[in-house]
């Protein structure tokens, strides 16, 4: 999740592919596969570890309210 969170964070995720994620967390394809059904299902849970991060740091109450969980 951290190796697909920086990457993200830095490239986006239009410029992050799977195979660039799979490299920097040295991870299988069968092993993102498995927690994973593809990049969407990825991207959906940095986002959602990076909400639960920003509210443990911050608190919902910082957070837009369209962002609120």
């Amino acid at each position: 999740m951290a190796s697909a969170a920086d990457l993200v964070y830095d490239r986006g995720v239009a410029g992050t592919s799977l195979d660039e994620v799979l490299a920097a967390s040295r991870t299988s394809k069968s092993q993102l596969y498995h927690y994973f059904a593809d990049k969407d299902g990825l991207v959906r849970a940095v986002i959602a570890e990076q909400l639960n991060y920003w509210n443990s740091k911050h608190g919902e109450a910082d957070l837009p309210e369209y962002l609120r969980c």
